[in-house]
């Protein structure tokens, strides 16, 4: 398999320059390579990633960015140190939504702080539809097919309409194959229904279907997957506006082979979809275990071009569904396989580099997709400029001609 993306040729590059960059010939045809000319020997450059094109991220309780206890200051410091993309766990689902809607105000605020900090905010979920994942009265509703349209429209306007701006993305339904008391009376086209109501609401965001039973137990779920990808196809094929597949990938003493969850990628790529692993996480008390698999699945996600994210299902044991999958203990302390994601995200897979310009002018490094800040100095004097790295990025300019003109 290729390597992780950064690597290989085929991946990232670009030459920063003392003056002006000149776009030359692209190598191999690859739009997101560059070289440039200098007209200055020597420089020294300096080249720091300050934030991941990849989605790293984690479910969060929203609470606790409200509160000013001690463990909830070092939670919330920790998603804004290691974090790049973030899940409310339970305060955007249906239930939680309106039975504890005295707190939407400490919710959205919440939201807030966090784009504010650059966070990405992976909304979840619109619809879960099974009558014990929705409030109470929409069971009662289910004879009634208008007033259950209205219902669930109401719905979708509510929250889509508040965290407007906030949400990057959506994941609109939510395990439709296995919680499915609606799709059992109304049939599963309202799932296509659901989708287009979502994005005439807010178009922006990207709209997900998450589910499970893709690398669970050993990924042996057959019917499961399968009807998971009957649906994207249906969907697509409908026109529908599914922009996104979510893979949960919650895991126990049964682990999924790398070979199998390969295979599950390459399948759904064929899609045409961006992918995010969406909650991630190992329900087991070896340790060992746990930094192995963790390194082996990350790495392997990581790898595939049509993987963009990956998110752990919470980070702290002191507030986690799994208390023994936490990469945090309730103390703070890491655990081995949170070493083992730390030291991926934030030091095998960032880019930092620096040097001086060979005696053409160049000065070359291989870089992650992201945003980055690069320094150039010229005796006394430098410049900084904050840049973003992207496949389809334009050619970086940084002008330092008037610095080094005598």
């Amino acid at each position: 398999r290729a390597p992780p993306p950064g690597i290989g040729p085929e991946e990232q590059g670009y030459i920063l320059d003392s003056n002006t960059c000149f776009p030359s010939n692209v190598p191999n045809g690859v739009s997101h390579y560059w070289t440039a000319t200098c007209l200055s020997f020597g420089p020294p450059y300096a080249v720091q990633m300050k934030k991941s094109a990849f989605h790293f991220g984690s479910a969060v309780d929203l609470h606790y960015f409200s509160e000013k206890t001690p463990d909830a200051v070092k939670y919330r410091q920790f998603v804004l140190d290691h974090f790049n993309q973030i899940t409310p766990e339970n305060d955007l689902k249906w239930n939680t939504w309106e039975w504890d809607s005295a707190q939407r105000g400490n919710v959205l605020q919440s939201l807030g702080d966090l784009k504010a900090n650059g966070i990405r905010i992976h909304g979840h979920c619109l619809i879960w539809p099974g009558f014990s994942r929705m409030p109470a009265d929409v069971e009662r509703l289910i004879s009634n097919r208008d007033a259950l349209d209205k219902r669930i429209a109401a719905h979708f306007t509510e929250i889509m309409g508040l965290t407007h701006g906030m949400i990057d993305d959506w994941d609109v339904v939510n395990e439709p194959y296995a919680e499915r008391d609606i799709l059992d009376q109304y049939g599963d086209s309202l799932v296509g229904d659901w989708f287009a109501l979502a994005h005439r609401i807010d178009p922006p965001p990207i709209l997900y279907l998450n589910d499970y039973a893709n690398f669970q137990n050993g990924g042996d779920d057959t019917a499961h997957k399968e009807d998971f990808e009957r649906r994207l196809r249906r969907l697509l094929a409908e026109k529908r506006p599914v922009q996104g597949i979510g893979m949960q990938s919650h895991f126990g003493s049964i682990l999924c082979p790398p070979e199998a969850a390969l295979k599950e990628l390459d399948r759904f790529a064929k899609l045409g979809l961006p992918i995010q692993i969406t909650e991630f996480d190992v329900d087991t008390d070896d340790e060992q275990l746990k930094a192995d698999f963790t390194r082996d699945f990350m790495t392997l996600c990581f790898s595939h071009p049509a993987v963009i994210g990956f998110s752990c299902w919470g980070f702290w044991e002191g507030k986690h569904w799994k208390p023994a999958a936490a990469m945090i203990r309730k103390d703070w302390s890491i655990t081995p396989w949170g070493k083992i994601w730390l030291d991926l995200v934030e030091n095998e897979w960032s880019t930092r580099a620096s040097g001086t310009s060979n005696a053409s002018g160049d000065y070359r490094v291989k870089g992650f997709l992201g945003d980055y800040v690069v320094i150039v100095k010229l005796g006394n004097k430098e410049v900084r400029s904050t840049i973003s790295l992207r496949k389809d990025s334009p050619v970086l300019q940084i002008q330092m001609d008037q610095l080094n003109r005598t």
